[in-house]
């Protein structure tokens, strides 16, 4: 039996003091080997052992063991059934339940899902894990796997192969594919260490989510794919990333508790009968936003969550009496103004400049108060129910003093301000998030840490190690059952260091951050300490751009403004210093790893040069210039064609990103003769002006045709409200100026350019309204809409040439920040 545990700290909701007991196991009385010699000068010492009818996992493990001892050494192990052995002095490597490993009084079917041992004798190695039950996926490789399917079995045997192929033949899988994976030559391996352990998951749940690229690679979009991988370059990817993920422990060793953003299909089925369950808003009426499309509405409802008879409802009608009630909210910083709810939050005199709008209002007291209420009522009916919820939007920070039980599950999701969502952090946003961790864990729940951080930065190097791996150590530290990162988007030549951290401590977050940058770095051979400067170039360059709400690192349009050409000047010699030291080396792999990352740097420095020559996302209306973007398009996607095997980026998000950001696909499309020049009217606005308008009552008072200046303050324009004197305001508003069209101007329609309004516009010229960028007339989710650059003609009808002529402009913004933040230009027509 097992005498050393080597990591007793599973975390597992409700079974954490049962894991203990389970574990405790009585040492053997068998000698404990001092070494077992796998490869002996470029020869095989042992064979590999599997039952007579092994089980799928174990038979893959075999397999994985095989291969990776052959790019070590360059010896092929052979696998036996355990009745075909016969008398051999070589050593004995036993995978999964075999006779011998009973003999030993070794026993793996009681360990938790996805845990291991590690037993060795003076002539054997025996690697054991629960399997569960089921079966792999197809071809072992081409879809994740996760606890919650009872037809996937558990992988404990497999990961024993990894873990010790990690820490005995310092096996890396730094990024997806073969030139990813870092197996240190030798011609001895040797297991030079006395093994009888216990390794368990210290996360009971590992989800890197990668989903998109499976369903991408599942069908085929061939529009999709004239931006980004060929048909069978996604393929290949699809399969060798889910094998990097599989190798890197990810997945649910015990199913992640279910959470849910239950208000929106509430609302479809009790909207009409009961409204009064439903949020109240500023205007007084029930239910989602008025000015959003019918598909995207219900994501911006959220619930009255002081009412008790929702609460009863929740309870006896909705739930269905199992151990999880999830109460997780939408996905919008929408909340209930009726008074009830309000007198549960808690005033904030003076929030953190960082977070401020995670304070308006503060809504963590409400939530928690309403978590606590409905499990008060559910636990009268099942003594084990789970409450569970997200804590993110104006409830990310802790609450001020309440007190909870471990019975409520939430999941802690630092969003909404970009200041404390994207790594690095100023120091000061940074301690400040690890203090509502601990707030929340105060209060007596169960967290885990689900972030979305890696849904930023485009294509582009920015990144972090230290602090991001420190925070997601600290998590483990102080309690987190789990981890679920949001997404896996992978851009593995430019992000490399900060990807593989977060795949490493996912598997095992009690490792050092300075053991994994090492790791990392060794790939390169002697060009390591040049690849560690590279990259810690970049994170000192992602520490001083940080993002703000004027320049958005993660959106592509705006890439060349926190990358300019300049940018990569250094970044680059320094590769190309780093690969003169491997260029000649006898292990050509380290030059091939200093190119792939030449390749990542030379595809940011493409796209962001494409972004440069668009006009704020948008096709250039200067014939010209709409030439040059194109044949940098061209020029982009080429190279991506080109090196689409190596997995530099994910092609799939960088391309779903310029075709929602920018017009990349018109670009594309168009013919080889482009649109004529047009003239641009030169800086033509007068003033202007801006009311607030928090009742909505504009349109019916027609202020698109008020000449009263009474009300209306000059404001400065483009800017968001939040950095003028209209402060953290969300709602309507209006802006009015004037602009004159000259007289040798054609009296024909114009075009005026407006490059970003957040979120929705309405707009008039002279009265008469001529456009407008709204969810309905786009058919789109405002979140795609603040953006997004958009153009509205004026009839030649409407305009009083050679004179002034006035521009009105409704805005509508329900989130974040606000207004007419980009420039707006006025063409002529096209054809003058």
């Amino acid at each position: 039996m097992l005498s050393n545990v080597f990591k007793p700290s599973i975390h597992v909701s409700h079974r954490a003091a049962l894991l203990a007991v389970a574990i405790t196991l009585l040492a053997c009385a068998c000698p404990v080997a001092e070494a077992v010699t796998v490869v002996s000068h470029g020869h095989p010492n042992a064979i590999i052992v599997t039952a007579d009818e092994p089980t799928e996992v174990s038979a893959f493990a075999a397999q994985e063991l095989v291969d990776h001892v052959k790019l070590a050494t360059g010896v092929t192990l052979e696998i036996r059934r355990e009745s075909d052995l016969a008398d051999t002095s070589l050593h004995h490597i036993y995978l999964g339940d075999t006779q011998s490993s009973r003999r030993q009084g070794l026993d793996a079917t009681t360990l938790e899902p996805d845990a291991f041992l590690l037993h060795a004798t003076d002539s054997a190695l025996y690697i054991w894990g629960n399997e569960g039950r089921g079966t792999l996926p197809p071809q072992h490789s081409g879809a994740p796997w996760t606890a919650s399917d009872a037809d996937v079995a558990h992988r404990g045997t497999l990961y024993g192969v990894y873990e010790i192929l990690e820490r005995f033949a310092d096996v890396r899988w730094l990024w997806p594919g073969e030139l990813g994976t870092y197996v240190p030559r030798t011609d001895t391996l040797v297991i030079d260490q006395a093994l009888d352990e216990i390794v368990e998951p210290a996360l009971s749940f590992r989800r890197t989510r990668w989903n998109r690229i499976q369903s991408a690679a599942r069908e085929y979009d061939a529009e999709l794919g004239a931006l980004a991988f060929s048909e069978d370059g996604l393929q290949a990817y699809a399969r060798d990333l889910a094998t990097f993920v599989r190798r890197h422990r990810i997945g649910d060793s015990t199913p992640k508790p279910t959470v849910g953003h239950v208000a929106a299909g509430l609302w479809q089925q009790y909207g009409n009968e009961h409204p009064e369950w439903f949020m109240m808003r500023e205007d007084g009426t029930r239910g989602p936003g008025a000015n959003e499309t019918s598909s995207f509405r219900l994501r911006h409802v959220a619930m009255c969550v002081s009412n008790p008879d929702l609460h009863r409802f929740l309870v006896e009608e909705h739930w269905d009496g199992g151990d999880v009630l999830a109460l997780g909210e939408v996905d919008r910083a929408v909340f209930c103004h009726c008074e009830n709810c309000l007198a549960w939050d808690k005033p904030v005199d003076d929030p953190p400049h960082f977070a401020r709008r995670l304070y308006q209002p503060l809504m963590s007291d409400r939530y928690a108060r309403f978590w606590k209420q409905v499990y008060e009522l559910a636990v009268q009916r099942n003594p084990d129910v789970q409450v569970t919820s997200f804590l993110y939007w104006n409830y990310m920070p802790a609450p001020t003093d309440i007190t909870l039980n471990s019975n409520i599950y939430g999941e802690f999701v630092p969003w909404d301000q970009a200041e404390m969502t994207y790594f690095p952090l100023q120091s000061d946003a940074y301690d400040w998030l690890k203090e509502q961790w601990l707030g929340w864990k105060k209060t007596g729940i169960i967290m885990a840490y689900r972030p979305n951080h890696l849904h930023g930065g485009y294509v582009m190097p920015h990144l972090s190690t230290w602090q991001v791996g420190d925070f997601l150590r600290f998590t483990y530290q102080h309690g987190a059952i789990g981890v679920d990162h949001d997404a896996l988007i992978g851009h593995w030549a430019v992000k490399g260091p900060m990807l593989y951290i977060h795949m490493r401590l996912a598997a095992k977050p009690e490792l050092e951050i300075e053991q994994l940058r090492r790791e990392y770095f060794s790939a390169f051979g002697p060009a390591a300490q040049h690849i560690e400067a590279y990259f810690d170039h970049w994170e000192t360059y992602s520490e001083n751009h940080p993002p703000n709400r004027q320049v958005r690192y993660s959106n592509p349009h705006e890439a060349h403004l926190v990358y300019p050409e300049q940018a990569f000047e250094e970044p680059a010699q320094m590769l190309e210093d780093a690969l003169s030291l491997v260029r000649h080396h006898a292990q050509d792999e380290y030059a091939q790893r200093v190119r792939f990352l030449q390749a990542g740097l030379e595809h940011a420095r493409l796209a962001a040069r494409f972004m440069s020559l668009l006009e704020g996302g948008r096709a250039p209306s200067d014939a010209q210039q709409f030439v040059a973007a194109r044949e940098a398009l061209l020029e982009l996607i080429a190279f991506r064609r080109e090196h689409e095997h190596l997995y530099i980026a994910d092609y799939i998000d960088a391309a779903r990103r310029e075709r929602r950001r920018t017009d990349a696909d018109q670009i594309l499309q168009a013919p080889d003769e482009v649109a004529p020049d047009r003239d641009m009217l030169p800086d033509p606005w007068g003033v202007w002006l801006f009311r607030k308008d928090p009742q909505n009552r504009g349109v019916q008072q027609r202020w698109y045709r008020s000449d009263d200046a009474a009300d209306w303050q000059p404001i400065e324009t483009p800017a968001p409200w939040h950095s003028t004197h209209v402060g953290d305001y969300l709602g309507y508003g209006w802006y009015r100026t004037t602009f004159t069209v000259p007289t040798d101007w054609p009296n024909e329609t114009l075009t005026m350019l407006f490059n970003g309004v957040d979120e929705q516009a309405w707009v008039w010229v002279n009265g008469q309204q001529v456009g407008e960028h709204t969810a309905a007339s786009e058919d789109k989710p405002i979140s795609q809409l603040w953006d997004r650059p958009f153009e509205v003609k004026v009839p030649a009808a409407v305009l009083n040439v050679g004179q002034t002529n006035q521009l009105i402009v409704r805005v509508h913004a329900s989130q974040n920040a606000a207004g007419i933040w980009r420039p707006v230009h006025v063409y002529a027509p096209v054809d003058n």
